[in-house]
């Protein structure tokens, strides 16, 4: 089968009390407490750009345990990190490469957030290639490097197959697409997977259709500027501590039985239950390091078997990855 699919002073005031008084003279001077409200704690803050629904969860419900707030970016977009415009963004993972180019090695990855949350999707089951045949393919493509390589792919097997593929920036056009045409094949995942779980489509792995095995997928990575790295690594670092804390908060709570916030659920527009359950399924992992480091290598060799333009024409070195 063609393999073509291929998110963050405490200011004391006193008073001084003087006295004065005569010889064999007391002077009792009379104590006025003046109440002074303190200020708050003056916070850094801190914008990530969160692009997925996991990350935004995760940041969202890190605790108030540092001196940052950590703010996710209002209207976070690849246009910016490509262009060297951010601090500190959650991407998906196949983009690892692209970024690292596009902003001329400005980049590195510092951890691993999301593994295997993706589906694919149609309406009609597939058994073999042949089932392929005059298929619509709505294909997700927020940076459009995608359409080339996919385009590639099946361009011979159009003579037979005629393939038509339609490349979408927003999933939610996607799922929107699905309600109005048929014959589809698409990937979706979580929570707009959410928004279709219940209706009589046909639902498979990406190992189903990609020589990737589960565990092996990337779907999430925290990037972070590397001239931003240069005078605020400690932030950074606690910026790291924070979301892991918060992940492992997540995974331990009984079937991610959290509170979401009305915003993340207004811009998903899901129900709280219906995002939980999307969560559990993302299920959100934080892995850094060494063990970070071999993974994503693993995932690199997986994509580029189907097309070394999706690691770029420079390769990524050691100096990818992100070292404490």
């Amino acid at each position: 089968m063609t393999k073509f699919s291929k998110f963050m002073l405490i200011l004391s005031i006193f008073a001084l009390a003087t006295s004065c008084g005569k010889k064999e003279e007391v002077v009792e001077n009379d104590t006025h407490v003046v109440e002074v409200e303190q200020e708050k704690p003056v916070k850094n803050e801190l914008n990530i750009n969160a692009i997925s629904f996991s990350s935004k969860v995760v940041i969202d419900n890190i605790k108030n345990s540092s001196n940052i707030s950590y703010i996710i970016a209002s209207n976070p977009n690849y246009t910016k990190i490509e262009q060297g415009d951010f601090d500190i963004a959650v991407v998906p993972g196949y983009l690892g490469p692209y970024f690292y180019e596009k902003t001329n090695k400005n980049i590195e990855i510092a951890a691993i957030t999301l593994l295997d949350n993706i589906h694919i999707v149609s309406d009609e089951e597939i058994k073999s290639q042949s089932d392929l045949q005059g298929k619509n393919l709505l294909i997700p493509d927020p940076v459009g490097n995608l359409s080339k390589v996919i385009d590639k792919k099946i361009g011979p097997l159009n003579l037979v197959l005629r393939l038509k593929e339609k490349y979408y920036k927003n999933m939610n056009d996607i799922v929107d697409k699905m309600s109005k045409t048929s014959n589809f094949l698409t990937v979706l995942i979580d929570p707009y997977f959410s928004k279709v779980i219940d209706k009589d489509y046909y639902i498979s792995d990406l190992s189903s259709i990609l020589p990737i095995d589960k565990g092996e997928f990337v779907s999430d990575i925290i990037i972070v500027n590397k001239d931003y790295l240069k005078d605020n690594k400690e932030e950074f670092d606690t910026f790291l501590k924070d979301y892991k804390e918060s992940t492992q908060a997540i995974e331990e709570t009984s079937d991610f039985d959290i509170n979401i916030s009305n915003e993340i659920l207004n811009e998903y527009d899901i129900t709280e239950q219906r995002a939980q359950m999307a969560l559990k399924r993302s299920n959100p992992v934080f892995i850094d390091g060494d063990t970070m480091k071999g993974t994503y290598k693993v995932f690199l060799e997986k994509i580029k078997e189907l097309d070394e333009s999706l690691v770029g024409e420079n390769e990524p070195t050691d100096d990818l990855y992100y070292e404490k």
